[in-house]
């Protein structure tokens, strides 16, 4: 695919330049790997409140070490029933990226630290759904509360992973 990808970019740069539309000749490929997000492990746990609360503890942060941002959403993506062909473009909110999937409809934020801010920016927007991940509210459950409610105001389903 590449080899052909590069044949028809040569092509072109060496034809006339009647109408050179800017046409995307790349592709996505992708690989089949474990879970971006820590399994929790039921059987590792032991039965002392001291294993559950460590266990817990471990989980804090559930996104496995060395896993890019688009891994993230991509899985969360397949997960929510989304084809991976489907039109995902990351976008600026508030100095955060922020995944704008099928044309705005879905905002996915994938930051460890989300702005109250950024949230606000996103409902504007008026997409159907809005997810960010659980530990981007820092235990703050007043913060994640309120915005729960602002977000059933403007009838937007909202979830952290």
């Amino acid at each position: 695919m590449r080899r052909v990808i590069k044949k028809i970019s040569d092509e072109r740069s060496k034809a006339p330049k009647l109408d050179q539309k800017s046409i995307d000749l790349g592709f996505k490929a992708f690989k089949l790997t474990s879970s971006n997000f820590k399994e929790w492990q039921p059987e590792k746990t032991g039965t002392s409140e001291e294993a559950l609360a460590e266990q817990l503890r471990l989980h804090i942060e559930n996104v496995k070490d060395e896993r890019t941002s688009l891994d993230i959403a991509y899985e969360i993506l397949l997960k929510l029933g989304y084809e991976l062909s489907v039109a995902l473009e990351e976008v600026q909110v508030n100095k955060q990226s922020v995944y704008s999937i099928a044309g705005g409809e879905f905002l996915l934020c994938v930051e460890k630290k989300i702005k109250p801010e950024t949230l606000r920016e996103m409902m504007k927007r008026k997409p159907k759904r809005i997810m960010c991940l659980d530990v981007a509210f820092s235990g703050n459950d007043e913060l994640k509360t309120n915005i729960v409610l602002e977000m059933q105001s403007h009838e937007i389903e909202f979830h952290t992973v």
